[in-house]
């Protein structure tokens, strides 16, 4: 009974991996073709993640147990898992609503359907082959202004696409029809732009823009360059810079209609208006509801002599109240000063001349204890945490990634949802930079 038993689980964990591995049909992406599998046979297909992004020109980013792709503002999010052993467990994972990632053969795989109705691609099933199409977008209009002394090109199309760098103040508009030609400007930095056909989509050229720092942000059909140095008049003061985690599509952590995004956001314009009217020059990442994406967002964390990155939690586990992130450990991610500049803080020896250009390890904790005093004195008790954390590291400032509460915890998300609380949090923030920065002059 025993060896009948040990014959028919070893005959079902056969069948259910060539289950895994053999149904599979023709998947044609935009130009590409793939193949497509159906884990446990369960209906669902399955894309390789990083074929299915190459074929469709999405952003793609994958550390550890987590996946995103990405499409100017839109951000698709997926857990990343090891294919169960059982059907049953399959199951609830390929059936759900926001199914997972799958991890099959070392290879990861990301759900097709559910993937291509996020993206608003067409998805299209036959019985030999199934199609993902994601119609050329088109550029509908061109706007050039100036915005804190910097030129700003802002391209609105008909729907969201990414754009990557060809250099030489070039970008490509990727899977993007425009009218081909000059468009004569006037800027501080920049006279023209052009538009080109070409193999990816549409070669956008700036000209000027080459010799001069670019900023690219997305928002919601429109893809924004921002041309040149933000205008400062003497004498020069130290930066400070707040950054409203999440924006656009990317709401963050939700709870009910509460949204991370909407709250932080209205923290942080609090906080930089308090600190404007000290005499601070402060610039923020995001103003309204919009996704600059990572990449903008470091810029900015990089000219920072100060720098907050404000969120709020959606689970319970860390403990409810605020907590105050530091990230002050060498790493690769860090821009090649902040690099050098570390190990020579480790040497000793140095810090009268390295202050001027990056933070210690000293100063940042220093930063990180006044904020947790500061949020003392309005009544809310806050936690330390040291973590590798992506802007953080990319900033030479004395940079803090504070949540500010979990929106799981009754008590955080009744302070956090009230009006006069969110104006406490603002006063606590602006009040540990103002006594910060005195410390430092």
């Amino acid at each position: 009974m025993v060896l009948k038993r040990a014959i028919t689980t070893a005959l079902l964990t056969v069948l259910f991996t060539l289950a895994l591995a053999q149904q599979s049909k023709l998947l044609l992406v935009g130009a590409s073709s793939m193949q497509a599998v159906y884990p446990g046979g369960l209906g669902v297909s399955y894309a390789p993640a990083k074929g299915f992004a190459r074929a469709l020109g999405l952003a793609y980013w994958q550390k550890e147990s987590r996946l995103i792709l990405g499409l100017g503002p839109k951000r698709i999010s997926y857990a990343v898992y090891a294919a169960p052993k059982t059907l049953s467990d399959l199951k609830k994972y390929v059936l759900s609503k926001t199914p997972p990632a799958l991890v099959i053969d070392g290879r990861t795989l990301i759900p097709v359907r559910y993937t291509s109705k996020s993206l608003g691609a067409s998805y299209v099933g036959g019985v030999d082959s199934l199609k993902v199409l994601l119609a050329p977008a088109r550029v509908v209009a061109v706007r050039l202004y100036v915005l804190e002394g910097r030129d700003v090109v802002e391209i609105t199309l008909n729907r969201d696409i990414n754009v990557y760098p060809a250099g030489g103040g070039r970008w490509w508009l990727i899977n993007a029809k425009a009218s081909e030609g000059m468009r004569p400007t006037a800027g501080y930095y920049i006279s023209g732009v052009r538009f080109e056909p070409g193999m990816y989509g549409t070669l956008l050229s700036i000209d000027g823009a080459e010799s001069w720092p670019v900023m690219v942000a997305y928002a919601p059909h429109k893809v924004r360059f921002y041309i040149g140095e933000t205008h400062a008049g003497p004498p020069k003061r130290s930066l400070i810079v707040i950054d409203p985690g999440h924006g656009g599509t990317d709401s963050g952590a939700i709870y009910g209609n509460i949204k991370e995004k909407d709250l932080v956001l209205k923290i942080a314009l609090q906080t930089a208006h308090a600190l404007r009217a000290a005499g601070y020059k402060v610039a923020l990442t995001r103003t309204s509801d919009d996704d600059p994406g990572e990449e903008a967002r470091a810029s900015l964390a990089e000219k920072a002599d100060v720098f907050l990155s404000l969120h709020i939690a959606g689970t319970n586990w860390a403990g409810p109240g605020p907590a105050v992130y530091t990230s002050t450990s060498y790493s690769s991610q860090m821009p090649l000063l902040v690099q050098r500049a570390r190990k020579m803080y480790a040497s000793g020896g140095y810090e009268s001349f390295l202050t001027n250009y990056v933070k210690s390890a000293a100063d940042v904790n220093s930063f990180a204890k006044t904020m947790i005093e500061s949020f003392a004195k309005i009544g809310v008790t806050a936690r330390r945490g040291e973590n590798s954390i992506y802007l953080l590291e990319r900033s030479p400032g004395a940079a803090l990634l504070v949540e500010l509460g979990s929106l799981e915890n009754n008590t955080d998300r009744m302070r956090l949802t009230d009006s006069a609380q969110q104006s406490a949090f603002a006063q606590a923030l602006a009040s540990a930079v103002r006594i910060y920065m005195g410390s430092r002059q």
